[in-house]
């Protein structure tokens, strides 16, 4: 922490307020009636590190507050500030004095902000079950991600090879196999190691509800899943773990959450998913409205949140339709989450709110195609093997459409659009040039 001269931050109300200060290599928290100090080598890394990566952005925050004549300084009792002495430059930032600064320069202070709350209330928790259980289920999308990154990783998540490995749990033998196949600072590796600190009948009873838990998501919710193969960060991670297993749970469970003592992420991915329960009316009457506000309320902190909020203006379901803003949001997630990207390709090709244009449908097929996962792939492969055959933004290829559309036959077990694939294979198989493959006979 040698960056530090002083660090101070303070969010929130009486009840859930959150104090942290950092002087003389000392971090002092505060979180409700919770208080505490920490000489952690790592949490303080952490700490540097998070102000470190953003501490340009801070300081331009700081700068823009400090010529605007209505900026509330921190005497005026604000409850969302931080203060930071840095290597000779104060920064001093007033998150409830907003008239001057962009709205990108606002969130990414915010973004600080939770990031610290988060880390300090990481250090109060107690390491309940369910604590163990979301651990482990960060656990396993750690390793479902190395399944494509690490060749002997061969073990997949959702296979019955695992499940007869769970089942018949060893924990000294399961020890040599993670220690075998992951680095010491894999995240797989340290979560293991956190989690052995437990008895070994404990660790086999978490492991088994993680795992069943997962399973079940990906039960009742593969498009979602397929998601976790796109995971590109660890607060991804945290976010899918949440949610895997808080869409386990039913809405009166979801209703009666104690959030305080919870992280803001964790709070958010809550929210999230009672808006869902809202939206398909699980457990709960249908209000759609009330999803879409939910969601539009937390959609700078959830991705997906902002896909439904696109969703919604699309179809005009809880808000008035808006096909233009639609695609805006689509095309500021659609690196995070491919299912905005079919949104996209899709408008493209019926030329919903946009000129219709099949070449650029074309492009975005392709590019979800190249995608990991199955779900991932599958239909934009239909699309594009029927884009082939009929010469869509595309030079006419009918054996290269066919061969595509086999390929998406053979993988989509569920047989989504089957009958889009019957009709446009149905004159082509009974005429001279066709020729009958068994695949289709089904």
């Amino acid at each position: 922490m040698e960056n530090f001269v002083f660090f101070k931050l303070v969010y929130g109300g009486y009840l859930d307020r959150v104090e942290v200060y950092y002087k003389d290599n000392v971090l002092t928290y505060k979180v409700g009636t919770k208080e505490g100090e920490c000489e952690d080598k790592d949490i303080l890394a952490k700490l540097d590190k998070i102000i470190a990566e953003n501490k340009k952005d801070l300081q331009e925050y700081s700068d823009i507050l400090q010529n605007d004549p209505k900026y509330m300084t921190i005497e005026n009792s604000s409850s969302d500030f931080i203060t930071l002495s840095y290597i000779g430059k104060y920064i001093d930032i007033n998150n409830n004095s907003r008239n001057s600064c962009p709205q990108e320069l606002i969130n990414k202070y915010k973004k600080v902000r939770n990031d610290i709350i988060n880390m300090v209330k990481e250090l109060i928790a107690e390491y309940s079950e369910e604590s163990m259980i979301k651990d482990m289920i960060k656990f396993f999308i750690y390793y479902i991600l190395s399944v494509y990154q690490i060749e002997d990783v061969c073990l997949h998540i959702v296979s019955n090879e695992m499940k007869s490995v769970i089942e018949k749990f060893d924990l000294d033998k399961w020890d040599k196999y993670i220690k075998s196949k992951f680095k010491s600072i894999h995240p797989c590796y340290s979560l293991h190691l956190k989690l052995m600190k437990v008895s070994n009948d404990k660790y086999k009873d978490i492991l088994l509800k993680a795992y069943y838990l997962v399973i079940e998501f990906n039960t009742n919710n593969c498009r979602d899943f397929d998601l976790l193969y796109l995971i590109k960060s660890d607060k991804e991670v945290s976010q899918s773990s949440y949610a895997i297993y808080y869409f386990c749970k039913d809405f009166n469970y979801l209703t009666n959450i104690n959030m305080k003592d919870l992280s803001l992420e964790e709070q958010a991915i809550i929210k999230f998913v009672r808006a869902w329960y809202y939206y398909y009316g699980r457990g709960v009457e249908k209000n759609k409205k009330t999803a879409f506000e939910i969601w539009k309320s937390i959609e700078d902190d959830v991705d997906y949140a902002k896909l439904m909020v696109g969703e919604c203006l699309l179809c005009g379901r809880g808000v008035e339709k808006d096909e233009k803003k639609a695609n805006e949001y689509f095309h500021s997630l659609y690196k995070s989450n491919y299912i905005a990207a079919y949104y996209i390709a899709d408008i493209y090709y019926e030329g919903i709110g946009v000129e219709q244009s099949y070449k650029q449908a074309f492009y975005w097929y392709e590019y979800l195609s190249k995608l990991k996962g199955d779900f991932a792939s599958i239909f934009a492969i239909r699309k594009l093997g029927k884009m082939y055959f009929y010469g869509q933004g595309v030079k006419e290829d009918k054996e290269k459409g066919l061969e595509l559309l086999e390929k998406y036959w053979k993988k989509d077990f569920i047989r989504i659009r089957y009958e889009e694939v019957k009709e446009i294979l149905k004159d082509y198989y009974t005429s001279k040039k066709g020729k009958k493959l068994k695949i289709f006979k089904k």
